[in-house]
């Protein structure tokens, strides 16, 4: 166990796109089993938190000092964008754009890949492709690298964007009375309860929502009453004696 002083240049940090999980990737061969995080918010929030040392796999000795760029979808939804996962953060600022050759019936368009914001390990082309169509993306060697000085394998991959019919919409309205001066927040849930798309704020009576791009299967509708239009749920506050924002799940499962 111990507790090292890190400089900033020898720590990179990245947060994921729900803002829940921060990694850190430690760089220029610093090496400890765990440090201490100090946490704070506003001057309101304040905790310590342990980080323990993920050692990073061996190198294939066989391919050298490079690393393989990951695609999972071997199917592209229709209003997505193609993007590409790199195994440990690069510096977007000496790297982008990636380019790239993208074939569609022996077609070859040059594009260019660019970072998230804020994510330093996932690139998208920001334009989305033709529906129904397959795609071969080539991105050859060489020609990005991460902080640890590797660089980019070669990339060869096929793929298929689908179809906007294969998806539904579910349109939600509110007809009950409501407190002009409070939103109702909706979220929609699939069958194992994960989260479908953004959450969706009402803000006057027999107004419509719409939730597009549904695949086909059975969802969950929740409203949270957000007294206060933060668009947030807000939990109990003892030392204000505020009780936390009403939460409920429409009764019946949708299909």
């Amino acid at each position: 166990f111990s507790t090292p002083k890190i400089s900033a240049n020898n720590v990179v940090i990245s947060m994921n796109k729900t803002k829940d999980t921060i990694n850190y990737y430690a760089i220029n061969d610093v090496i400890f089993d765990t440090i201490i995080a100090n946490v704070t918010e506003k001057n309101s929030f304040k905790d310590k938190i342990e980080l323990y040392y993920n050692k990073r796999k061996g190198k294939n000795k066989e391919e050298g000092q490079h690393f393989k760029i990951i695609i999972n979808k071997t199917t592209l939804p229709y209003y997505d964008y193609l993007t590409l996962s790199l195994p440990f953060p690069i510096d977007t600022t000496k790297n982008l754009p990636l380019k790239a050759r993208l074939i569609n019936k022996n077609d070859t368009t040059l594009i260019n890949f660019v970072a998230f914001q804020n994510k330093m390990n996932e690139l998208f082309y920001p334009k989305t492709l033709k529906q129904d169509e397959d795609y071969t993306l080539l991105i050859d060697s060489n020609q990005i690298m991460d902080y640890k000085g590797m660089m980019n394998d070669t990339l060869k991959f096929k793929f298929k964007v689908d179809n906007e019919d294969n998806y539904g919409k579910f349109i939600v309205s509110l007809n009950d009375s409501m407190n002009m001066n409070e939103n109702v927040i909706l979220s929609l849930f699939d069958n194992d309860g994960n989260k479908v798309g953004e959450d969706k704020a009402i803000k006057a009576n027999k107004e419509k929502i719409v939730f597009s791009n549904l695949k086909e299967g059975t969802y969950r509708l929740r409203a949270i009453t957000d007294k206060n239009n933060n668009n947030i749920w807000d939990k109990n506050d003892f030392k204000k004696n505020i009780q936390a924002e009403k939460v409920q799940y429409f009764p019946k499962m949708i299909s």
